[in-house]
């Protein structure tokens, strides 16, 4: 590598410049394709995602238990997906 290499990058940070030293990752199962999956644990990890800020993640799983589930109330989310959403 040529020194000042990554100093001339394309990509960069006006918040964090230089280097990526660290990050954090969050990792999801995909419970959603799963054979058994459970409405509650779907309806958990859909808290879950949305406490540490993914709410996409969240909703596409409250969309889910809607469209699957929703004939149970506790699963019927479709009034939060459109507060969510507005």
């Amino acid at each position: 590598m040529r020194i000042g290499y990554l100093s001339r990058s394309p990509i960069a940070s006006r918040v964090r410049p230089g280097q990526l030293l660290r990050a954090d990752a969050f990792y999801f199962r995909d419970l959603l394709h799963k054979s058994e999956n459970d409405p509650q644990k779907l309806l958990q990890l859909a808290c879950v995602a949305d406490i540490l800020n993914f709410p996409d993640y969240a909703l596409k799983i409250m969309e889910y238990l809607t469209l699957n589930h929703g004939s149970d109330s506790r699963y019927n989310l479709a009034r939060a997906i459109v507060d969510g959403l507005s």
